[in-house]
C-alpha cells in the first residue's frame, strides 16, 4: 500500500510542468500603467499652459493632421509662423515631459 501511494505521488510530481523562472502576466504592469497616467496628466497640464495660439496650432497639426499651410489659411497667418508655433509648443512640451524620458521604456524592461 505504501509503495503504491509513493509511486502515485512520484508520478504526479513528475507529470507537473516546471514553472519558468520569469513568467510575465498578460497586459501592462501596474508600474507601466501608473507612469503612463502620470505622463498623460503632465502632458495635458502642459498643453493647457501653452499660449492659446500655440495650443490651437499644435492640436490642429499633431492631433487633427492639418498641414502648416492649411492651418495658416484657416487662421490667416503665414505657414512659416505656424511652423514656428509648432516648434515652440513642442519645445515646451518636451521640457515638461523630460523627467519621464526613458522611464516608460525602462518600466517595460522591468516587467
Amino acid at each position: 500500500m505504501n509503495r503504491a501511494l509513493s509511486a502515485r505521488r512520484t508520478r504526479a510530481f513528475q507529470l507537473t510542468d516546471a514553472l519558468p523562472e520569469h513568467h510575465e502576466a498578460p497586459g501592462d504592469s501596474p508600474l507601466t500603467l501608473t507612469l503612463r497616467g502620470e505622463v498623460m496628466e503632465r502632458f495635458r497640464a502642459s498643453l493647457a499652459d501653452l499660449p492659446e495660439r500655440q495650443r490651437l496650432v499644435i492640436e490642429l497639426h499633431d492631433v487633427d493632421g492639418f498641414s502648416a499651410e492649411e492651418i495658416g489659411d484657416q487662421l490667416g497667418i503665414a505657414a512659416g509662423t505656424v511652423r514656428w508655433y509648432i516648434h515652440q509648443a513642442r519645445r515646451v512640451l518636451r521640457e515638461a515631459l523630460a523627467p519621464f524620458r526613458g522611464t516608460m521604456e525602462n518600466s517595460d524592461d522591468d516587467d
